[in-house]
């Protein structure tokens, strides 16, 4: 999976020289974030038409390392000059989906509770013992993948979903590999139902992988 945008904060015109790179662990190792900073210029320009940087945000939305992050991209993005562009890895997507059961609660919740302690990025008791509690219930990457491109492509709101998503899963305990969640979400972001369904049904599949 390698569904990817880049925020409306300008157009890349200069060749791209690497400037630095995060820390990050490859999808199928282990989950990680990874943020790289790409210098588009040889001089430093502050215009939205032109960004000085691209941050490359590479994340999964089912992936708690990425959760972290989140506070350092909302940073970002308030920076004159740079623009963020976002790749949504598929960490648990095809045969890489998860089912929750005891064992996958006890293997994340000490990544959550370092998490929580670094960054004071907060994960719920409907989460902790309410969602990771219900044995059975599949993670997959996909479709909140596919909901981010439909946010983006509706109304330009991709990290924006991002950051609703994270929320629902991580504070509120909601499956947001299901469809209907995923609806309710963007209604919440201000994003018609209908118009979302559609675009929804257009990112599926290809577009999204």
């Amino acid at each position: 999976q390698g569904a990817h945008r880049q925020e409306a904060n300008g157009r890349q015109n200069a060749p791209l020289k690497c400037r630095q790179i995060a820390p990050w662990r490859g999808i199928r190792s282990g989950c990680r974030a990874s943020i790289a900073a790409i210098e588009t210029g040889k001089t430093a320009m502050t215009s939205t038409a032109n960004p000085s940087v691209v941050l490359h945000y590479i994340f999964d939305p089912l992936c708690d390392w990425s959760y972290n992050t989140a506070p350092l991209v909302k940073a970002a993005r308030t920076v004159p000059g740079v623009a963020v562009q976002w790749h949504a890895g598929g960490m648990l997507t095809g045969q890489h989906t998860r089912v929750i059961n005891e064992q996958f609660r006890e293997y994340v919740l000490p990544h959550d509770k370092r998490i929580e302690e670094m960054t004071g990025q907060p994960f719920g008791e409907a989460y902790t013992d309410g969602l990771l509690r219900a044995v059975g219930s599949v993670l997959d990457s996909e479709p909140p993948t596919t909901a981010l491109l439909a946010a983006e492509q509706l109304a330009g709101l991709g990290l924006e979903m991002l950051g609703a998503e994270q929320k629902a899963y991580y504070v509120d305990g909601l499956l947001i590999s299901d469809r209907e969640v995923l609806v309710k979400i963007a209604a919440d972001l201000g994003l018609p139902a209908e118009q979302f369904e559609a675009a929804y049904m257009a990112m599926q599949g290809q577009p999204t992988q």
